[in-house]
């Protein structure tokens, strides 16, 4: 009897302990891991923004093959959001509730009755490539055991957190790097120019027919040109016209003839990148100019400017803009 008196006193010394101790314990809790990728900010900063990627490195997702998903919203960004439901893991949410392209990202998590957390991600770009940071952060804890869990908080999730990012480390190193795109403030720009309404598969002989008019008449007339010549658009679906303009700055106003006419060029700021080569590869520029419109949520159908310096096929500078003045 005094053995089972002496075990029922450490059993009740212990519950109490159990009980008290989260009455002391913070409600909040957080725990983070980071991991430096040889790659470029926007690589691994787009590997996150997009919910539907974290079934490629998630350890969460990876995991759980059997897991449901459904994705709402915009693809990525601000807005975008995943629920999951899974035998494992239960049912619950994430939302993108704040997206600043190539630095941040916070995700508010609802795992339904075992509460709510957010997700945060820091891009903290270095001579080496960046250094992800991934945090999560838990508050209003429940007693007790909700504090309990924030207690041990570290122990339960670092090893996740690791084996993600680790996962998200080797697939942004395999990409290949990105373009250089950097924003410029453009002039307004006196020309001469034909325009036309033609489909996208057209442009190209557009541009051979244009260039030819052009190059005849400044001759005819002895105009010389006052800067590279460019083609000027706006951004829209396969199926439908583009209108177009081919033209060549003049240094004063100068006489319209036929379909040749007068044409002032949009000043305002763009979104910049440089293609060296054919012009048939040139899709690979403007998918990456119109990706960086999707990071920032911004609209596509915007006015694109393509600059040739020299032939045509040797360099060509795209311009997005994203203010027109």
């Amino acid at each position: 009897m005094k053995v089972l008196k002496f075990v029922g006193l450490v059993l009740l010394v212990f519950l109490v302990i159990a009980m008290v101790l989260p009455v002391i314990m913070p409600e909040t809790a957080s725990t983070s891991q980071s991991v430096q990728i040889n790659a470029s900010a926007t690589v691994a900063f787009r590997l996150v923004n997009n919910p539907k990627n974290w079934k490629r490195w998630s350890p969460f997702e990876l995991d759980n093959p059997e897991m449901t998903s459904i994705y709402d919203g915009p693809e990525q960004g601000k807005g975008a959001g995943h629920r999951w439901e899974s035998a494992d893991m239960g049912s619950g949410s994430m939302l993108i509730v704040e997206s600043e392209p190539y630095k941040f990202i916070q995700s508010q998590l609802d795992f339904g009755n075992h509460g709510l957390a957010l997700d945060e991600w820091e891009f903290i770009e270095n001579e080496n490539g960046v250094e992800v940071v991934w945090t999560l952060k838990l508050s209003e804890l429940t007693y007790p055991f909700g504090k309990y869990f924030g207690f041990f908080l570290d122990g339960l999730m670092n090893p996740m957190q690791e084996k993600g990012l680790k996962k998200l480390k080797e697939i942004a190193e395999s990409y290949a790097e990105t373009l250089i795109i950097t924003e410029q403030n453009l002039e307004s720009l006196n020309c001469l120019a034909v325009s036309d309404s033609v489909y996208r598969q057209d442009i190209s002989a557009f541009m051979q027919q244009s260039k030819s008019l052009l190059e005849d008449y400044f001759s005819k007339v002895n105009i010389t040109k006052a800067g590279n010549e460019f083609l000027i658009y706006k951004n829209q679906t396969e199926n439908e016209k583009i209108g177009v303009t081919y033209a060549f700055p003049v240094y004063d106003e100068a006489r319209e003839y036929g379909t040749i006419v007068s044409f002032t060029r949009t000043a305002g700021r763009v979104l910049q990148s440089i293609h060296h080569g054919d012009y048939t590869a040139i899709d690979a520029v403007h998918f990456e100019l119109q990706q960086v419109l999707r990071d920032r949520n911004l609209p596509l159908d915007v006015l694109i400017m393509e600059e040739f310096v020299g032939d045509v096929d040797t360099t060509i500078i795209v311009s997005y803009y994203l203010k027109a003045d």
